[in-house]
């Protein structure tokens, strides 16, 4: 084997590993304790193949002199472990900037780097050189939102931090999460542990997010530029929280979005409650109304009006009231409603008729809707006492309120399976081609669509052959641990 080749001004020496230390500046902190001892195996039988970097340290009062490591911290523990007196070493006279770059980079060139200490490195990378983003993403190659990316992974809690270290959570759901308050933070991983079936994908979870957490400032019930409405907040538009402060760390996002939630909040109400007093100071008073039908017990306490005590008013009417809704997209706006729309003559003119009950039925459409009930209940048990086998009429009805029933992916599934044409609207787009499908079925396609059915809907995620389709699978003795593995192979074979 040949010596390693050292560039001019550089010295390989074999150095005593109980004069080499590790940097306190090296980015990786976690390694993988099995692949530490197959390099320890490697090592008591080959030697240390490749020499580590150092650079000589002058002694203090408290540390002794010697070499301090600037790439192969992996190599120097294994060598370790592998009870080595020495250890190969190239050495070289660095700087503290220059050492932190290199293990920046050495860093980076690691196919198993966690981003975890990519975040830490080059957080500490820019602290210490007062390099900006731009500057730093041009040196490693990558790009600006990338870094931006990386360096929010230490705003990580420790909860969630800990939970992407062990491997719960891919780094694609940890850079969403990062970019949310310490609380938002907990809920979205509760949202990925709390999933009954299978943990949302990074899209799912940026869905969540959007709905859940972030809030478009275009439609925010105050002014985004208001200094005044809450001072210890400042104005949105000077603000780190929103999107647009860092466009490169949100790609994604293209409107101006506030991602504190709790600031967002107390300024809609401080707005509503500004609204309310301004109203009242002019002789005009507001009540408060909410888009829930429950409300809490401090909000009944003053006065809400629930979603059940008022409707939107068409034209004027007797139990007019000037409200602002605390809630809702309405969130912040005034305007009048009904507040007895159950009695209104205006907004409900049945109620006029001497013969309508509580409900707001008259008699003769309660005596309708009563006769329907018992014609409906005794024509099922008249049908239930002749049925004996079911034909393909039964098949049809199940099948068709099968298909009626399912779920989007499922539907999505089904739908681009049988080549049917989606309509445009409703949730399931095929219930209509299913439908006209179905009811030109013959008894085999009844059957295998039967079969489909139970496949699609006993997985608990696409794709999973569930143990109801393995027992169809064993009825017509199909091998799917031969269709598995050939599958795998033509993969392999792609890819």
């Amino acid at each position: 084997m040949s010596a390693p080749q050292v560039p001019t001004g550089e010295t390989l020496r074999q150095l005593p590993l109980a004069d080499v230390r590790e940097s306190k500046t090296n980015p990786r902190t976690s390694f993988d304790k099995a692949a530490l001892e197959d390099l320890a195996a490697s090592i008591r039988a080959q030697g240390v193949v490749q020499p580590i970097l150092v650079r000589p340290r002058s002694g203090t009062t408290t540390v002794a002199a010697g070499w301090e490591i600037v790439a192969g911290a992996r190599r120097y523990r294994a060598a370790k472990a592998a009870q080595l007196a020495t250890i190969p070493a190239v050495v070289r006279e660095l700087t503290d900037a220059q050492v932190l770059e290199i293990q920046i980079v050495e860093n980076l060139q690691r196919e198993d780097v966690h981003p975890m200490d990519e975040a830490r490195g080059y957080a500490y990378l820019i602290g210490q050189t007062g390099k900006d983003v731009a500057v730093v993403a041009a040196e490693v190659g990558k790009s600006v939102s990338y870094i931006y990316q990386r360096l929010k992974l230490t705003s990580l809690v420790p909860k969630v931090e800990k939970a992407f270290l062990d491997g719960t959570l891919s780094a694609g759901h940890a850079v969403l999460i990062a970019r949310l308050t310490a609380t938002d933070q907990l809920a979205a991983l509760e949202h990925c542990d709390n999933r009954w079936d299978r943990q949302p994908g990074v899209r799912d979870l940026a869905r969540w997010i959007a709905q859940e957490c972030h809030l478009v400032l275009a439609g925010a019930p105050f002014h985004p530029d208001d200094a005044q409405l809450l001072p210890k907040a400042g104005p949105c538009v000077a603000c780190p929280k929103r999107t647009g402060h860092t466009p490169a760390l949100y790609p994604e996002i293209k409107q101006d979005t506030c991602t504190d939630r709790v600031c967002y909040q107390a300024k809609a109400q401080a707005m509503i409650q500004r609204t309310i007093e301004a109203a009242k100071a002019d002789g005009k008073p507001l009540c408060e109304a909410s888009t829930k039908y429950r409300l809490e017990p401090a909000e009944t306490k003053r006065g809400v009006l629930g979603r059940n005590a008022w409707d939107s008013q068409r034209t004027t009417c007797p139990h007019s009231l000037a409200v602002i809704f605390i809630d809702g997209e309405q969130r912040g706006k005034t305007c009048k409603v009904c507040t007895k729309p159950d009695a209104c003559k205006v907004h409900n003119p049945h109620v006029t008729s001497p013969a309508r009950n509580a409900r707001g039925l008259s008699k003769a459409q309660k005596r309708k809707t009563e006769a329907a009930r018992i014609t409906w209940t005794r024509t099922l048990d008249a049908v239930l006492l002749k049925v004996k086998k079911p034909g393909p009429v039964e098949q049809r009805a199940t099948l068709t309120a099968f298909v009626s029933s399912l779920g989007w992916d499922t539907a999505q599934e089904l739908g681009k399976r049988h080549g049917w044409k989606p309509t445009n609207s409703g949730f399931n787009r095929f219930d209509g081609p299913a439908r006209s499908a179905i009811a030109k079925m013959d008894a085999r396609a009844l059957a295998r669509l039967e079969v489909e059915l139970v496949v699609l809907m006993g997985a608990s995620h696409r794709h999973e052959i569930s143990p109801e389709f393995q027992a169809i699978a064993r009825r017509y003795k199909i091998n799917t641990g031969a269709i598995a593995r050939r599958a795998l192979a033509e993969v392999k074979k792609k890819t």
